[in-house]
């Protein structure tokens, strides 16, 4: 069955201003499969690797040709010579299509392609699906979404919770088709999700790359996730050379497998050697089920015991709210705090020139010290940036307030409607 994604509203509303619009986002997250239900009278091709369909690459001319009306071109960096003829189609004529086009990886990277490639296209992100999205529940009700407009009437707001538990989220992940399997399916599943990334995606961005070579780097590197990114590691860890691992690492970013935050700091550390740390990323894997896969975790209940599980409800709590923003904000920006001791920050939303700081804690209930960090970032830039209300994002149930600036809210908390 079907359910709505946070960005349906936003993307009918592009159609608005726009003849062309572009979703980008992982393979099999779902973007074809919203385009159908969002617009239902739309025709749509599937372009492929390995096939010219319709001599669409041939002559994108002449294909556009006889193709009128509502139109989803689905995975166009099959066919990227498509796009720029599809501008001029408008062009000379502003009343065709309009146009859907879906994509799984940057078009910006693909050869031939100008820089501005985007330009003059609605462009929306799709992510994968979220807890209250499995739950029907409107991005509007979740804690997100009161947080960015009112803080501190956060614990007011907050009614109860999706009901999905942490661990059972995190295994899963947030592939639509990964949530309906049945749990003996799910290791066939992303087994084959890989072998096709890797044998379609990163061979299409890299003209060289098999499958012996990217899984190693993959299943090193799905482990640290929510760690920051270290090259030197993870070249060391496979014999290979640091360039080699930050052009992987650029690819999966590219694709959409990788988030990386950059570590937040002001314009005046740009060029003091003793702020180094403003070079520093931190590395979020985009499917934190995927995660659990390439780090060999077979089913939920090894979780509760795996060390890394603190990192994978990090991923997930990430994932969660950079799927929200874009139903939130068009403007904002996320960054991490790299703070002087090691530790630091998860989560850094800059929105309407404020800072919103958000840390995240594998705990059901808090102590003290799981306010350290946001207490840190306090002491360190108040009275030099605008920083709002603190929150704690936990594993619990209740949303309070911890201190006068600091609130505790649940991953999956859910806001009266």
């Amino acid at each position: 069955m079907y359910k709505e994604r946070h960005i349906h509203e936003k993307l009918v509303q592009l159609v608005q201003d726009f003849r062309i619009i572009l979703i980008t986002g992982p393979r099999g997250i779902g973007k074809k499969t919203l385009l159908k239900h969002a617009f239902p009278e739309a025709r749509m091709i599937v372009f492929e690797a390995d096939k010219d369909i319709k001599d669409a690459r041939k002559d994108p001319a002449s294909f556009l040709k006889y193709q009128h009306g509502p139109l989803i071109l689905a995975d166009i960096h099959y066919t990227p010579s498509l796009l720029p003829a599809i501008k001029e189609r408008l062009h000379s004529n502003p009343h065709a299509g309009p146009y859907f086009l879906t994509t799984a990886y940057d078009l910006g990277l693909l050869k031939g392609m100008p820089a501005d490639v985007t330009q003059g296209i609605g462009v929306i992100r799709l992510d994968g699906m979220t807890t209250y999205e499995h739950a029907g529940i409107s991005a509007s009700r979740s804690w997100l979404a009161t947080y960015l407009k009112q803080p501190h009437l956060l614990p007011q707001h907050v009614t109860g919770t999706t009901g999905q538990s942490a661990p059972a989220a995190i295994w899963r992940g947030g592939m639509p088709e990964a949530c309906t399997l049945q749990p003996i399916l799910m290791e066939s599943f992303f087994s084959g999700y890989v072998k096709q990334y890797i044998n379609n995606d990163v061979q299409a961005l890299t003209h060289k790359m098999c499958f012996n070579d990217f899984w190693p780097f993959f299943t090193t590197l799905a482990p640290k996730t929510a760690t920051e990114t270290n090259y030197a590691q993870v070249s060391k860890e496979l014999a290979i050379a640091n360039r080699t691992a930050y052009n992987w690492l650029h690819f999966l970013t590219a694709s959409y497998q990788w988030l990386e935050l950059p570590a937040y700091h002001q314009d005046r550390h740009d060029k003091d050697p003793e702020h180094k740390h403003y070079l520093k990323t931190k590395g979020h894997i985009k499917d934190v089920g995927l995660a659990c896969y390439l780090s060999a975790i077979a089913h939920r209940d090894l979780l509760a015991a795996d060390p890394r599980l603190p990192l994978f409800f990090e991923t997930l709590v990430i994932n969660t709210i950079v799927a929200l923003l874009p139903t939130v904000s068009d403007q904002a920006t996320c960054f991490y705090w790299h703070a002087s001791n090691g530790g630091g920050v998860s989560l850094l939303i800059c929105h309407n020139q404020m800072l919103y700081p958000i840390h995240v804690v594998l705990k059901e209930e808090l102590a003290p010290e799981d306010e350290h960090a946001l207490q840190e970032l306090r002491r360190k830039w108040e009275g030099t940036l605008a920083l709002q209300t603190g929150l704690i994002v936990y594993a619990g149930t209740a949303c309070y307030q911890v201190s006068e600036h600091t609130i505790a809210v649940p991953w999956n908390g859910v806001c009266e409607g």
